[in-house]
């Protein structure tokens, strides 16, 4: 199985995980983007500010260890000790991308991230949309039809993924994961990550207002 990490040093980090039913063998692929424009890592306009962090990993809460199931789908064991055979579960995918960002909300009302339309621009100009907290975790269950695959993709709950219940409570800045389904992670050139018609200040009916674009240009190299 293969393990690709896609890295933007100083902005971003890009992941994409496999996911598999039984112990993984893996290798590590690197990516690196540098930046395109100086200071671009944190964009602050407005009451609002969003910054690209660059982790180096996932969230652990994305692997999980589960009982295995067999090929009628019921719990596997051991057929000398009958104990439970173990396996490790990716709940993010290789075909997926991870972004984190932290948001700060200087506005005295709460911001409506998703309304912001956030997207994610390859190379190509190909266009990508995130994907809804309940997305991912209709993908993990469709990736493992197993009895407890359920139980597994609970943890997605303990992860900060943006989705259309995502706010900000004013004064407060917030990090959360942005995922994206990518099938070709590794085209050179000029990536986006862009934020359109975030409101940035309250309008005269104390409403936010004043929307703004935020974006990220991360070159390949």
């Amino acid at each position: 199985m293969r393990l690709s990490v896609l890295r933007a040093f100083f902005i971003v980090s890009f992941m994409g995980v496999s996911a598999a039913c039984g112990p993984i063998q893996s290798q590590k692929v690197r990516y690196e983007w540098k930046p395109a424009e100086a200071g671009s890592a944190r964009q602050e306009k407005g009451d609002v500010a969003i910054e690209y962090l660059p982790n180096a990993s996932l969230p652990s809460e994305l692997r999980v260890e589960i009982q295995a199931c067999n090929q009628y789908g019921l719990p596997a064991v051991d057929p000398t000790t009958r104990a439970p055979v173990m396996e490790r579960f990716n709940l993010a995918s290789s075909d997926q991308v991870w972004v984190q960002v932290a948001v700060t909300n200087n506005m005295k009302r709460s911001l409506r991230l998703f309304s912001a339309v956030p997207r994610m621009i390859d190379p190509a100009g190909m266009d990508y949309e995130p994907m809804s907290l309940s997305k991912v975790k209709s993908a993990a269950l469709g990736r493992r039809r197993c009895y407890n695959t359920a139980d597994a993709v609970r943890n997605l709950d303990n992860i900060r993924v943006l989705d259309e219940e995502s706010t900000v409570p004013p004064g407060l800045t917030t990090r959360m994961w942005l995922v994206y389904s990518i099938r070709n992670q590794t085209q050179t050139g000029m990536w986006r990550v862009n934020f359109y018609d975030v409101p940035t200040k309250l309008d005269a009916s104390e409403k936010p207002g004043n929307p703004e674009n935020f974006e990220i240009k991360m070159q390949q190299t």
